[in-house]
């Protein structure tokens, strides 16, 4: 079907959308998903459901399909606000079936273990075990804390009046690798803990006030996703740690719980600033109850994911701009770039001294060109999605490629979580399958390189830390088996 799906979307033509086609893609997206749970769930992996896999494929679904299924069902129709180019939904469509399939097959592939000499492996380096977080870490979380404090406004901060989505200051970029950092080592300890409480309290205290209070910021300034990724950067480190399989219902109500409340919290943003958090929360809960989240006369098969939807926006401009006003294809330019960003001060450098404009170093740049009609914005954007950052460098091609990628990066992020063995499982490797696991349901709006950034600086610390000052509290012994 895949092989059909890509060839079908090379004869494409513009034109109406196309309701037997949505239909026929709606029926295979269905048979795909329902296969990809049954194999997910088979020997080792049953009874796992809060997977990061899961939550990529949860949000990728709600970014490609929701908004088209809305307007299959009538909830929307082709004359909405948010349909930018008709004429090309229908490859839009494509190009989201096709990645589906692709996600799916990269995640049904056998996994292929590295074999590489431990020296050179970074992902399998000191396979040591940590007593505790050493002090000089602590202390960089309390500096790079302080610093995020000091830098912000934040008087507006918490009124919400300079939110900006994903623009963070290199000080909180650095507090979030701290934190990702003291998860890693508290949950290497924690081995075999009963619960989660009994996890939390492995934390030291001065991490659990500044991971508490950053999280409290973030949340009523209005700004959802810092939360939402700390939260599930601490839950998955858990989850490592335990091991445990947490029941299907609890797992959806709390979803259900958390989608409430960051659509709560969208809502409240955008009210009078003049009020208080609380009162703003309130407004907000009677608004979404009577009037939805987003436009006004529209409605939505879920409204809980519909500001997710909307990232849809993206796939249009991206098509758009290749089928229809002939722009050519970056080919794997956005990849090198994104890889290239986890070098510390290259992005600046590549752009500043270079030369090389926003629309050519990352495909949100591209979008936000092609939407705000080259006019710069620096407080606005419309992102990206992974489909449209694949898409801009090989077509169709590169969806399949690249989605494929990912299903492979999150069948191993599953893996090393739930199923491989902890004792060999380097400080590292953790690293980059926790960063990549928090920003599980994020994936799908961004770049599969947005992490690489975070992992470099993470990296960095530890060898500065542990390498180059030689930690005494390092222990060169594996884990004792739990």
């Amino acid at each position: 079907m895949l092989l059909f799906a890509t060839v079908f979307y090379s004869l494409m033509k513009t034109g109406q959308f196309d309701y037997w086609l949505f239909d026929i893609c709606l029926v295979c997206a269905v048979i795909s998903v329902v296969y990809f749970f049954i194999f997910s769930q088979s020997k080792s992996g049953k009874g796992i459901w809060l997977r990061p896999s899961y939550l990529f494929l949860f949000g990728y679904l709600a970014v490609n399909f929701q908004f088209l299924i809305d307007i299959r069902i009538g909830a929307k129709s082709l004359d909405s606000v948010r349909v930018l180019h008709p004429e090309i939904l229908n490859h839009c469509l494509v190009l989201g079936i096709i990645g589906l399939f692709s996600y799916i097959l990269g995640y049904t592939m056998k996994p292929q273990k590295m074999v590489m000499h431990s020296k050179m492996n970074i992902f399998t380096t000191r396979i040591a075990k940590y007593d505790k977080v050493p002090f000089i870490l602590l202390l960089l979380q309390f500096l790079s804390f302080a610093l995020f404090i000091l830098t912000s406004d934040i008087y507006s901060f918490i009124r919400g009046t300079v939110y900006v989505e994903d623009n963070v200051s290199n000080a909180e970029s650095i507090l979030y690798v701290v934190n990702a950092l003291v998860v890693i080592l508290v949950s290497r300890s924690a081995i075999g803990v009963h619960g989660p409480l009994q996890y939390l309290k492995c934390f030291p205290l001065v991490s659990v006030v500044i991971i508490s209070v950053y999280i409290l910021l973030r949340l009523i300034s209005g700004d959802r996703g810092p939360f939402v990724y700390t939260i599930l950067l601490i839950a998955f480190g858990y989850l490592y740690s335990s091991r445990k399989k947490i029941k299907f219902v609890l797992i959806i109500v709390s979803i259900v719980s958390a989608a409430l409340l960051m659509a709560l919290v969208g809502i409240a943003r955008s009210l009078d600033l003049s009020s208080s958090f609380s009162g703003r929360m309130s407004s907000a809960a009677s608004q979404f109850s009577t009037e939805g989240r987003f436009t006004k006369g529209e409605s939505t098969i879920f409204s809980l994911t519909e500001e997710m939807g909307y990232s849809f926006y993206v796939n249009q401009v991206d098509v758009y701009g290749v089928n229809v006003q002939g722009d050519g294809f970056h080919y794997l330019s956005y990849p090198i770039f994104g890889l290239l960003s986890g070098i510390p001060f290259m992005p600046s450098i590549l752009q500043n001294s270079f030369g090389v404009k926003s629309r050519d170093f990352s495909s949100g740049g591209y979008a936000n060109y092609k939407f705000f009609g080259g006019t710069a914005q620096n407080n606005n954007s419309i992102g990206t999605s992974v489909v449209g950052d694949f898409y801009l460098s090989f077509g169709s091609l590169g969806v399949l490629l690249g989605l494929l990628l990912c299903g492979m990066l999150y069948r191993f992020v599953d893996n090393v979580i739930f199923i491989d063995n902890r004792s060999q499982v380097g400080v590292y490797k953790l690293l980059f399958v926790l960063l990549y696991a928090s920003k599980a349901i994020y994936m799908p709006r961004a770049s599969i390189f947005v992490e690489i950034p975070r992992f470099v600086w993470g990296v960095i610390i530890f060898v500065v830390i542990f390498e180059v000052f030689k930690f005494s509290q390092i222990r060169k012994t594996t884990f004792n088996r739990k």
